[in-house]
This record gives structure tokens, sequence and C-alpha cells, in this order.
């Protein structure tokens, strides 16, 4: 199959004409995954490619030698990156892309699945393989897969006495496969033996998998000194013997292990990186930068050296030396929670409040997970924080203890926590509002109105979705038990849906009764209009009057696409906000509405492809002058293909005001029909505008699309990856991402400035 590099130069017009099609076909949802013709440029041959060596599954059927599959992967990519032409991810990268895919460590892999982990990971290349005994010889296949393409080649079976032998022979048809010729020099340190016997290998491998399994460090440490009763000289396991060493508290031992390492091996990246740690700790941050940026030079791939780099800085008082490390890091392991953690942080310390939005976000498309989550949502938590958004650090330092919760950490940790989210909440303060008392409907009052109004057809679209069902009369009356105000009840109601941790993922919308049939699922997520919606029927079964609320301006004033309820008590009305969690939100900018208006609001949202515009015309009966709701049917006759319609009615709308969503909304259907019309420069324009207004839309991939278009690949691929930190359907994130390899594929990556200042060997 031809490569993207291998593409000649051609005329751009069917390119565009696909991507016309793509816009056409459906703006959020439909996407299709068919391969973008982009053109290669000649000049970029020489670029390095991006590597991702997977967990080899084992064949064997012997617990005593599943270990392998912990280390197989990382012996292979450790001769690999001996080559400078190749760009090796790291293990965490390819660990977290197998379990993106629903695999763990060692499970089978498909090219479906290679490929898939490529996209998620932005590796374009993956290796991926098997290895099995047979007798006293070990046996091993592998496969090589260009992601960009989807074309995956199977290497000859390969077989060897032992590990050192097989990682030889493996690189070798890995290279070649490659296309790629190493240099004399490379050959070389290929060549050199880190570590001198099979048997040493064995317990080196043992203790690799003891690591990756997150056993207790004296194991850990046992096995390493097991590999220097085999190999005195071996300087990775000196180096990993420090760490465990450091790890216990016996800095002095473990400087001496390290520095032996260093003795043996000058160029021992992880020796350099282990005595800085060790620096570190005895408060030498200069001595400590010299360290870690040596052992960056010797590694230039490896994402953890700029963030131990950033850690140093920070302790100097060098913020910005400190993001420009955390961004090398960034830019070398994108799949790094705990980096994007760090630099939302510094970026929040430096008063740069964009950027460290965008850095959550980032942290927030990862998804964290287990123990992997607690040093991410604690500073996302306390970036927060310094950004003055209380609400959402409440939200990460409750998932936070969530999930610390879980893994039964320790329980003073999670008290501090505890004790910090209740001063939080205390700083929220009510906010009471100035709002008429809207029109009130009974279920049969209601009822006659929809009735008056929709045919029987639209009857069975519109939906009530504030109903409340006999199991969720009980629940209310269990929660406001005690309660004896009318601000009591709607605090007890608030307090219990507050409570609910949201599960990341797509939102749908939902009736109250839907709602309250999904809330004790926690892998179903949960919205503010799910929240709202839920709320506002609990508060009415408590007898409170309270509606469905839109927002449009969050409490700094910034453009939102938000839901939350309106409560009337003992005389007074407030915001109810339980997805934030914020009881009394100052929302600058809201309308409640009344049953009739909701009803309407669910049939321009609710997510059904084949009653769409249906639902939407039946909504504009309840609510005529919607602005929404009548963009809602444009977008919806055009997904539709009713193309003329579409453009008729959008003809028809008015701009709306400047800093609205529905301005965002609007400016995204003039972008869609003039891309669609092959109209590149006025899609831009009315993108920009789009996007300028509500940075957070889910059209950003749109001007990805615009910009690949216009033959802007970097840019374009800077807004497919901002895309991806949205809320995006699969469809449209697996395009996306398909889209990403291509562009990859054919400009390559930037290189990350390393300029460390070289240090004599200790």
């Amino acid at each position: 199959m031809t490569t993207l590099a291998e593409m000649p130069r051609r005329a751009g017009g069917c390119f565009l004409v696909a991507l016309i099609c793509w816009a056409a076909s459906g703006w959020a949802a439909e996407t299709p995954t068919d391969e973008l013709q982009v053109v290669s440029d000649p000049n970029l041959q020489g670029k390095r490619i991006a590597v991702a060596v997977l967990p080899f599954e084992d064949r064997t059927d012997d617990p005593n030698l599943a270990h392998w599959r912990h280390s197989a992967d990382a012996l292979l990519a450790r001769q690999l990156r001996r080559v400078t032409r190749l760009r090796m991810l790291s293990e965490q990268a390819d660990r977290y892309g197998v379990g993106q895919v629903g695999l763990h460590a060692g499970d089978p892999v498909d090219p479906n699945a290679a490929r898939r982990i490529g996209e998620i990971i932005e590796a374009q290349r993956v290796i991926w393989g098997a290895y099995w005994r047979d007798h006293d010889q070990w046996r091993v296949e592998a496969s090589v897969l260009n992601v960009a393409t989807g074309h995956a080649s199977r290497l000859g079976k390969t077989t060897g006495g032992d590990w050192l032998e097989l990682a030889d022979r493996l690189s070798e048809c890995i290279l070649t496969e490659l296309g790629i010729v190493p240099s004399a020099d490379e050959r070389q340190k290929m060549a050199k033996r880190w570590i001198h016997s099979a048997e040493a290998l064995e317990w080196y491998s043992r203790a690799y998998a003891s690591q990756e399994r997150a056993e207790p460090v004296l194991e850990q440490q046992r096995l390493m000194r097991r590999v220097l009763v085999d190999d005195p000289n071996c300087a990775s396991a000196l180096a990993g013997l420090a760490s465990t060493l450091a790890s216990e508290g016996k800095f002095s031992d473990a400087e001496d292990a390290v520095r032996r390492a260093l003795q043996i091996d000058s160029e021992l990246h992880t020796a350099y990186a282990v005595l800085g740690r060790l620096v570190m700790l005895q408060r030498q941050p200069a001595e400590a930068e010299k360290l870690i940026r040596q052992a960056w030079r010797l590694d230039p791939d490896c994402a953890d050296y700029p963030t131990l780099l950033a850690q140093i800085s920070m302790m100097q008082g060098k913020r910005d030396q400190a993001a420009d490390f955390l961004e090398a890091a960034a830019s070398l392991d994108r799949t790094n929670a705990d980096v994007h953690a760090s630099l939302a942080l510094v970026y929040a310390i430096q008063g740069m409040s964009d950027q460290a939005l965008e850095g959550i976000k980032e942290v927030e498309r990862i998804k964290p997970e287990g123990v992997y989550a607690l040093q991410p949502e604690q500073m996302l938590g306390q970036t927060c924080e310094l950004l003055g958004r209380k609400s959402e650090a409440i939200t990460h330092f409750e998932r936070l203890v969530a999930t610390a919760k879980t893994l039964k950490a320790n329980p003073e940790m999670i008290d501090s926590f505890e004790r910090k989210i209740e001063r939080l909440k205390s700083d929220l303060t009510p906010t009471f509002i100035n709002v008429p008392m809207l029109t009130s409907y009974t279920i049969e009052s209601l009822s006659a109105a929809l009735d008056d109004r929709l045919t029987d057809e639209e009857m069975r679209l519109a939906v009530n979705p504030l109903m409340c069902s006999v199991e969720m009369k009980a629940w209310t009356e269990e929660l406001t038990e005690g309660a004896d105000s009318d601000l009591d009840k709607a605090k007890a109601l608030f307090d219990a849906l507050s409570k609910r941790v949201g599960a990341v993922g797509l939102p749908a919308v939902r009736t109250a009764e839907e709602v309250f049939a999904a809330w004790s699922n926690p892998e179903v997520p949960l919205r503010c209009g799910d929240h709202a919606v839920l709320f506002v029927a609990l508060a009415r079964a408590a007898g409170l009057n309270a509606y469905y609320v839109y927002v449009s301006h969050d409490p700094h004033g910034r453009v939102i696409h938000h839901a939350c309820a309106a409560v009337f008590a003992d005389g007074r009305a407030l915001l109810v906000d339980p997805s934030w969690p914020w009881f009394g939100a100052p929302h600058q900018k809201f309308e409640a509405l009344d049953d009739l208006k909701t009803v309407a609001a669910l049939c321009f949202a609710r997510d059904q492809a084949d009653t769409e515009w249906a639902r939407c015309r039946a909504g504009l009966k309840l609510w005529p002058d919607s602005l929404f709701g009548k963009l809602c049917l444009v977008n919806a006759l055009r997904r539709n293909r009713q193309f003329r319609q579409a453009k008729a009615l959008l003809g028809q709308i008015p701009e709306p005001e400047a800093q609205s969503w529905n301005s965002y909304f609007y400016h995204s259907q003039q972008a869609a029909f003039a891309l669609m019309q092959g109209d590149l420069n006025r899609a831009y324009e009315s993108i920009q505008q789009a996007l300028s207004v509500y940075p957070d839309g889910d059209s950003r991939h749109m001007l990805g699309t615009i910009l690949l278009a216009r033959g802007q690949l970097r840019e374009a691929r800077e807004e497919y990856r901002r895309t991806l930190r949205g809320r995006v359907d699969p469809d449209t994130a697996e395009a996306v991402r398909r889209r990403i390899a291509q562009i990859n594929e054919q400009i390559g990556f930037e290189p990350v400035n390393v300029d460390p200042e070289p240090v004599q060997t200790p």
C-alpha cells in the first residue's frame, strides 16, 4: 500500500471535494473514516519516525515466564532507541494506548487495535508481537503497522537462545522493514552489551515486571540485588538498586550504587537521573539541574527529564523556565496527565488563565484513572483555586477523594482534602436573584397545552422531562426528612445531587425519570441538564416552585451553554446548580423556562437522528421565537441533507447577539455551508468568528478541516488536537485522530529544543 510519504505531488481538487463532502455529511456527528489524500513534501523525507512498541503476548502458558510480557517490549525499544531516526514513545504512552482500546498489557493485538492505539498516542509506527518456547529455544513473531495507512507487515518468526539475541534479530528485521540503515556509530551502540548473562537478564526482567506491577520496593530491591550476583558490573541494575534504596530513605547507599554505575557506564542516562534526584533531596538545585540535563541529553525523547527540570526550576523560582520545560515534556509525551496538570498549574501561577484552562482540558481528555488520577486531580484542583474557579476546584478535589477512598489511600490525606472541600464550599455563598414567577402547569394542564399546539405525531415526540415517579417521590421524602423550611428542603436536595461524581463522557439529553434510573450507575455520565431536570422534579415533589434554567454566561462572564434550576423558597429565588456544584450560583445571564419551553428545549436538544428535524419543528410550535430552536432546525435539516431548506431558513435568521452561544452556533452553520460551497475563505472567517465567542465549541474540527484544505498542516493538526479536548462523539474522534495520523506521516514532529549543560562524570 502506498504511504503518504511516497505519494507524488498532485492537484488538490479531489482533496477539497473530500473535505466538502465531510462537512456536508453532518457537522458534529457524521464523519467518514476514509483516508485523506494528503500531498507529501519530498523535502521532509529525513524526519524522525515516532514508534510505539506494545507489550508482547505471552503464549507460553507458563506463569514463571509471564514477566517477559512486561519487559520484552522494553528490551526491544532499548535497542531501537539507539537509532536516531526513530523517536521511541514512552512505555507509559504505549500502555495508555493499550488501555484506551480496552486491552491489558500482554493481550493479543490485531492490526485494527494497533492502528487505534497508534492514533490515540500519535505513533507513526506500531510494533507488537508474541513469544513462546520451543524446547530450549525462544520463538518470537512481530508485526509493524503504518498508522496513517493502516498497512501492517508481519515479520518472519525469530528464534534464539536468549532475549538479547532475539532483540538483536528483531531490531534488524524492524529496521529493514522501516527502510532505515543505522550508522556505524549506531550499530556499535546497539552491539554493546549492557548486561552480560542470560541469567542476569532473567532476573532483571523479573525486577522490571515487579516494578510494572507496583509490587513492594523491597521485592524490587531483592531482585535487583539478584541481578548483581550474576553480573556485578551491570550498571542498569546498580541504577535500579539505587532507586529502590532512595525510596527507603537510604540515600548514602543509593549514592554509592549510582556513582558506581556511572563509573561503569558514563552514558547511562537513568543513572544521571537517579543521582540528580538524590541531589535534589539534598537541596542542591543547581547541581541537580546539571545532572538531569545530562540525562536528557543522553535520552532526548524522555519526558521525565524535562519534567524534573521543571520541578527544579520551580524550586529556584524560575517559573518561565519551568513552563518551557513542561511544554517540551508535553510535546514528547502527549498522554502524560501529570505533565499537562503540572503545566496547567504553572500557567495559573503565572496568571495565564487561558493556557491553564487548555491544560485542564488536556488532562480531562487523557482521563487518568486509579492511582494515576490522584496527582493530576490534586493539581487541577489547585489550578482552579488559583483561577478563582472554586466550584470547579471542588469537583476535582471530590474526584481525588473518591479515587483515594477506592484505593484505600492514606486516611490523613483524605481527611485533609475533605476539610479543604468543606472550606471551599463555605466560600460559595448563595446569591439570591430577581426572577418573576413563571406560568405554573399541572400535568393535566401541560398535556392540554401540548395537545392544543401539536399533532398526534408531534405529541409522541414532545416529552415532558419533569415527570416524577413514585420511587422518585419516595426518595424526595427521604432526602428532605427533617428539613423545615423551603430553603432547607432545596439545600437538602442540592446536597444529595451534588455528591454524584459524574463519569467522563458524552452527555445525553434525558428526562428526570431517565436520570433517576441512571443515577446509581457511575459509568453513566450525567451533565448539567440531567442534574437540572432531576432537581426540578424532586423539588416539585417536595412542594417547591422550581423551574429549568438556561444559562448563557457563567459567574465569570464567560459564554457557556449550560443548564441549572431556579427554586423559589421563603419568598426568594436562587439558582441551584448541582453540576458545578453551587447552591445559589451567581450566573451573570440566564433565562428561567416555564414547562412549555422546557419541553421545547428537550425537543431541540434530544439527540435522535431519525426524528431530529421533526422534533425541532414541534419544539418551535411550543416556543416560536426560540433562536436556539431555529438554529437547531437548520442543523437538523442539513444533517438530513435538506440543504436548500436549511440554507433558506438560516438566511431568515438575524445575526444573534455577538457574545452568546447562539452567535457561536449561527456562525458555525454559516461556516458549514461555506465549506460545502468550496468557499474556504468565507468558511474560515465564519468559524473563527464562532470560536472567538465560544472557544470550547464542538465545531473546532471544522476549523481543522478548513486549515488542512488551505495547506496549513501544522495549524490544522493543532486544531484537531484541541477538538479531542472537547466533548466529541466516538465517530468524530476516530476521524479526527486519523487525520492527525496522516498529517504526522507527512510533516513529522517539531524537534524539542534540548540545550543541556554538559557535566563531567561524577
